[in-house]
C-alpha cells in the first residue's frame, strides 16, 4: 500500500495499490494535491508475507498550494476548512464577490497537525464568489471558486 508523511518520519497509510501478477515498471497515479512539501514510500509484501519498505520519496510543492479543502460547495450556512499543517501558523481567509467587493475577511490560528476551520457564510447572498486563503508566514496563497444558491 502507499503511505504518506508530512515529515517523512509518520507515516500513514493512504491506499491499497493492486501489484498482484504485475510485471516491470508500474505507475502510481497520486489523487491528493500536494499541499506542502510531503514524504511517500510503499509498503510491500512478498509471497511468504515478508514486509519491505520503497525508499522515502519526497515530493515539493510545485504550485505554492498551501493544501487546504474546503467543503461543501455549494455552500449554504457555513464552509469547513480543512489542513493538516506542519507548525503552527495564521491563515487569512478572504471571501470576495465576483464584482471585487471584500464580503468576509478573517484571520485563524492554525496549529501543527489537522485543522478544521469552519466559516459563517449564512449572510452571504446567493451567487459566485472567489475564496482566497493565505498563509501569513511564507505569503503562500490558494484560491477556488464558491457558489451560492440559497
Amino acid at each position: 500500500h502507499l503511505e504518506s508523511s508530512p515529515d517523512g518520519r509518520t507515516f500513514i497509510k493512504e491506499e491499497e495499490i493492486p501489484f498482484e501478477n504485475k510485471k516491470g515498471l508500474q505507475t502510481i497515479l497520486f489523487r491528493s494535491a500536494v499541499s506542502e512539501n510531503i514524504f511517500f514510500r510503499l509498503e510491500l509484501h512478498d509471497i511468504y508475507n515478508r514486509l519491505y519498505q520503497s525508499a522515502v520519496l519526497k515530493i515539493l510543492n510545485p504550485l505554492g498550494n498551501i493544501g487546504i479543502k474546503t467543503f461543501p460547495n455549494p455552500i449554504g450556512d457555513y464552509l469547513t476548512l480543512s489542513n493538516f499543517a506542519t507548525k503552527d501558523d495564521v491563515l487569512m481567509v478572504q471571501i470576495i464577490s465576483a464584482s471585487g467587493r471584500m464580503l468576509y475577511e478573517q484571520r485563524f490560528a492554525i496549529k501543527s497537525g489537522s485543522n478544521n476551520i469552519k466559516v459563517p457564510t449564512s449572510r452571504l447572498p446567493k451567487g459566485q464568489f472567489i475564496l482566497s486563503m493565505q498563509k501569513i508566514s511564507t505569503g503562500d496563497r490558494q484560491s477556488s471558486t464558491l457558489i451560492k444558491y440559497e
